[in-house]
């Protein structure tokens, strides 16, 4: 299949090609409507006469000096790059580009106008105050150059700052963020083979139903730990497995009730969530059948609530800071929605924003 050329670019290629042969006769223009603008002001008398040898002359000096310099410059480029020592690189530019100027503009200029005085009167022209104000337009467009030169590595440098600084940022993210997710499945590993240690001996029946269940919550913790989000839909799928671990461990002690209207079950959360937050509620609460935890798992919008009755332990676990630390970051890492925690004299509620991701 054939491309087609995208007519946008042909502009900007003719004009890379054209540019240098434009400069050119830009910067001998210029420089001619400088001097001949500085002379009228120093000469009353001065009356400025178009003369096409003139004009001819000063393209063609203006080509000697800007080719002179821009190869020098590619020298420099090899010898001196801007990043090495950019103080150097300055200098050294400077002072070789005005050398150059100078030399084509004073030596050279005035050999050819010596050279030719047999066929031009030169008398009136070749004067020290002449040659002070055409040295001073050269050399004031020469260092203009130079600091353009400057400011054009200048902005790539900090274009090229800015990307590196985004790129460290962006993989720094990514790096606190595979992390965290990692920082999960021990956590939760841990808690369910403690559990299943006191079945095996004292109810093989209810241990053998806990494996299999248990095979299904980590088949599901291995098949997504690497998505930053999932469908609630999705999650509360591995919700029904993991809420019968939870009941198998607590019996009694704990109750459970979710309202969650199938129209919100389409939106994303980053996976395992509800599951942190459920742990970090049986942590830090008593969960006995004379004191049962109750836990409400509701939507709200394009939000959902995680809820529970508060009852703290007297002497509360040691955190690993794998629960609400844990969800905040992930979220700061997905979106700039907030997650929000109350928690009252009778209960602690935290409510997670529910994403909408592109298809």
């Amino acid at each position: 299949m054939l491309r087609s050329t995208n007519p946008v670019t042909i502009p900007g290629r003719f004009l890379f090609k054209v540019w240098p042969w434009f400069s050119i006769v830009l910067a001998a223009e210029l420089s001619i409507l400088v001097v001949n603008s500085l002379l009228a002001l120093v000469y009353k008398k001065f009356t400025w006469h178009f003369d096409p040898t003139v004009h001819l002359s000063t393209v063609i000096l203006a080509g000697c000096i800007l080719g002179s310099i821009r190869f020098f410059n590619s020298r420099l480029d090899k010898r001196i790059p801007w990043r090495e020592n950019i103080g150097q690189r300055l200098f050294e530019q400077l002072v070789s580009n005005l050398g150059i100027t100078l030399f084509f503009t004073v030596v050279v200029r005035n050999l050819i106008l010596v050279i030719g005085s047999p066929f031009n009167d030169i008398s009136t022209f070749v004067r020290l105050q002449d040659e002070v104000i055409v040295s001073l337009v050269v050399s004031f467009f020469t260092l203009l150059v130079v600091l353009v030169d400057l400011g054009i590595y200048l902005m790539a440098q900090w274009k090229s700052s800015a990307t590196e600084a985004e790129r460290f940022k962006q993989e720094n993210l990514e790096f606190r963020f595979d992390r965290l997710k990692n920082q999960v499945n021990p956590h939760f590993l841990f808690n369910s083979l403690n559990t299943l240690a006191s079945l095996v001996y004292n109810d093989p029946d209810t241990a053998s139903g806990f494996i299999r269940q248990l095979a299904k919550v980590y088949r599901y913790v291995l098949e997504n730990r690497d998505k930053e989000v999932i469908t609630l839909a999705e999650e509360l799928t591995f919700m029904e497995a993991y809420l019968y671990l939870v009941k198998i461990r607590f019996d009694d002690g704990i109750r459970f009730e979710l309202d969650i209207p199938p129209e919100i079950q389409s939106l994303s959360i980053p996976p395992m969530t509800l599951q942190l937050l459920i742990e970090n509620a049986l942590k830090h609460n008593i969960v006995s059948a004379s004191k049962p935890l109750s836990i409400k798992i509701s939507g709200k919008g394009e939000t959902l609530e995680v809820r529970n009755n508060l009852q703290p332990k007297i002497s509360p676990e040691p955190s690993t800071k794998t629960g609400l630390e844990n969800i905040k970051n992930r979220y700061a890492f997905l979106t700039q929605q907030l997650v929000k925690i109350v928690k009252t004299e009778t209960y602690f509620s935290v409510e997670i924003p529910l994403l909408v991701t592109a298809n």
